[in-house]
């Protein structure tokens, strides 16, 4: 089972701005790996935030891991869910990009590292994001071709040593 959707920022083609930007190379593809936690969300955010630039393109893999069987619903809410956080993320970071690009692809597979590999070979991305939780669950002992960004919701903290210490 399979659902996708696009969704686009653009200018308008009337604007300077958009005639310097349709001028430049393409941007940078990256592949966000998310399940619905909230740690997953919060990676979302952050690679919006941080990571994205004019003219780059986002895709966001949400891979169905529950083990009973999933039905066109569950996609469809998934798909619907992760696009109202990136159209609120849209308004976020309106005033540092003006274009960009984000696919949201939400399946069911019965090898996910496969399926990330093979979109890697294909789609030749920049880096390969997703949160801690995702690599300590599902993708153990994974290995690619490209860096993969490891995003974290609690930062660690460090002992403070006073003065006995």
């Amino acid at each position: 089972i399979r659902g996708l959707k696009l969704l686009s920022k653009k200018l308008p083609k009337e604007t300077p701005v958009a005639d310097t930007l349709n001028q430049q190379n393409e941007g940078n593809c990256y592949i966000l790996y998310v399940d619905m936690t909230s740690e997953s969300m919060y990676a979302l955010t952050y690679v919006m935030g941080t990571i994205v630039n004019n003219g780059d393109t986002l895709y966001i893999v949400q891979w169905e891991s529950s083990s009973v069987k999933v039905n066109d619903n569950t996609i469809k809410e998934n798909i619907i869910k992760i696009s109202e956080n990136c159209y609120h993320l849209f308004d976020c970071i309106s005033g540092v990009i003006d274009t960009l690009d984000i696919i949201i692809l939400s399946l069911t597979h019965p090898y996910p590292k496969h399926l990330l590999n093979e979109m890697i070979t294909t789609l030749k991305p920049q880096t390969l994001c997703c949160s801690l939780s995702m690599i300590l669950s599902g993708l153990q002992n994974f290995v690619c071709g490209v860096p993969t960004l490891v995003i974290r919701k609690k930062l660690k903290r460090t002992k403070k040593k006073g003065i006995m210490e």
